[in-house]
């Protein structure tokens, strides 16, 4: 009887342990899964948050890209109304210039049409250059577009990912929760058969003491109870045992399945960045290849500029200067490409070691349409003065020449007029008019050279103005020297030159 009391107890105590072990298991693979669903449901909120920037960001980059659009369109709408102002402003001044000089000492009115020419060529240059630089940012601008297109729908198909292995997660939670609920089924089950035990134990104790008389009896009755116990308690242990069986290869199963799930979505991520690194580099070969090429048709170029330059050196030579100026331009913006695609690789290397560098290359990309942006509006603005300050200066120089001029067609009228009213001219006479028509006509032939140079800056223009008044000068000094001994000198001008449009005269 003692021994099988000990047996009872030992059984009762295994099957406790058993229990304990068997609950805190399951305790401890609930947390697990909620552990990995709660990182799963993080990762989904951080991924929601991405998603949500990058549509934001996509906005500001539409915003963005229809606010440089607005402003290439004003300033093509200001370009062409500068170039119909300037366009304008050509047959007026030649209107001018004919009203101005008499048929005698004007006999080539058709000597402006060179000019006419240069500011036709000027203008079309220039509208070639503002077209083709605004397509090349509306390009450069949609290609930024599809390219955060594409990235959005990778973040989405990601998103789509995770959200489906989280239900499956929550499927598998689910069915956890279904065999948690059979475990605690089958612990119930356990305590009832402990309680049936412990009622067996007290029906034994109370027929032991009732039927002491019937002791072969009580001995088989209580060896068939402590069969009928071990039988029980063996079917237990056994069911238990398989069921921890079953659990524990399905929690390897999961954490297989987990494992690989990372392993797959750690790979996706890397060759989805791979590619997008890749694609930057080829863009930046491109345009690499691009640049080199138009470097390649500037220096062809400026080589046909150099062999034609003996033949037409004065108006080839502002064309050779905007040439070398677009080389070191292009070649400033090569080597700046080429800075960007060394720095492109060296973000690759780094990317290769270690995938953590997305966030300083979305700020380097950000950066750079930044500077891109900026650098499109400062040579918009940069254009757009040089237009103002070209048109400016050749207005101010156009006026000075004229007033120069009429200032010296009143000069040679009144110089006439003191002459002594003869209608029919002496032979000094005649020899002074031809000098005079002579000095006129260099002085004409000095103001069309200067108006066929190129103002590039305020200095320039002065300097071309006070050589035409310089040369005005020369002429009427050798008017005098030519005038006859009987004939009055050359009234010089007294009064100061009429003011400019704009200005007031002195008081």
């Amino acid at each position: 009887m003692q021994q099988i009391s000990g047996l009872e107890t030992f059984c009762d105590a295994a099957i406790n342990r058993l229990i304990a072990c068997h609950r805190e298991r399951v305790s401890l693979q609930s947390a697990e899964h909620r552990l990995e669903a709660d990182t799963l449901s993080r990762n989904n909120q951080q991924l929601e948050q991405q998603l949500a920037e990058s549509q934001s960001r996509e906005k500001e980059l539409t915003q963005q890209c229809a606010l440089d659009r607005e402003d290439a369109d004003n300033t093509r709408l200001h370009l062409d109304r500068v170039l119909t102002a300037v366009s304008q402003y050509i047959p007026v001044s030649e209107n001018i210039k004919e009203g101005m000089v008499s048929p005698r000492r004007c006999s080539h009115p058709e000597s402006i049409l060179p000019f006419k020419e240069e500011v036709a060529r000027c203008v079309s240059e220039m509208r070639e250059k503002v077209q083709t630089h605004y397509e090349e940012i509306v390009a450069q601008k949609e290609s930024e577009r599809a390219r955060l297109d594409e990235s959005l729908k990778e973040e989405q198909l990601q998103i789509a990912n995770q959200e489906g292995a989280i239900q499956q997660l929550q499927q598998q939670t689910q069915a956890l929760e279904s065999r948690i609920e059979e475990l605690n089924e089958v612990e119930q089950k356990a305590s009832r058969l402990q309680e049936r035990l412990e009622e067996t134990e007290n029906e034994l104790r109370s027929e032991r003491d009732k039927m002491a008389e019937s002791q072969k009896t009580f001995e088989r009755r209580s060896q068939e109870a402590q069969m009928l116990a071990e039988m029980n308690q063996a079917d237990a242990q056994s069911s238990i045992k398989e069921q921890l069986r079953q659990l524990n290869k399905e929690l390897g199963q999961l954490q297989t399945q987990h494992h690989e799930e990372l392993a797959r979505r750690d790979k996706e991520l890397s060759d989805v960045m791979t590619h997008r690194l890749n694609e930057q580099r080829r863009d930046a070969e491109q345009r690499e290849q691009q640049l080199q090429s138009t470097v390649d048709q500037l220096t062809h170029r400026l080589k046909d500029s150099d062999q034609n330059q003996k033949a037409t050196r004065s108006t080839t030579d502002a064309s050779i200067k905007e040439l070398k100026d677009k080389l070191a331009a292009t070649t400033r913006e090569l080597d700046s490409v080429k800075r960007d695609k060394r720095a492109l690789e060296v973000q690759l290397e780094r990317h290769a070691q270690d995938r953590a560098g997305d966030v300083s290359m979305v700020a380097q990309l950000k950066r750079q349409v930044d500077e891109l942006k900026q650098t499109h509006r400062e040579e918009l603005d940069q254009l757009d003065q040089a237009r103002r300050k070209a048109v400016k200066e050749r207005e101010d120089e156009m006026k000075k020449v004229h007033e120069a001029k009429r200032h010296q067609l009143r000069t040679g009228a009144a110089t006439d007029e003191g002459r002594g009213g003869s209608l029919v001219p002496s032979e000094g006479s005649a020899a002074g008019g031809r000098q005079g028509s002579a000095a006129m006509a260099r002085v004409d032939a000095a103001i069309e050279r200067s108006s066929l140079r190129r103002a590039d800056s305020k200095g320039s223009a002065l300097s071309a103005v006070q050589n035409v008044l310089q040369l005005a000068r020369q002429a009427t000094l050798k008017a005098e020297e030519a005038r006859p001994s009987g004939r009055p000198p050359l009234s010089r001008p007294t009064s100061p030159l009429p003011p400019a449009r704009g200005e007031r005269a002195p008081m």
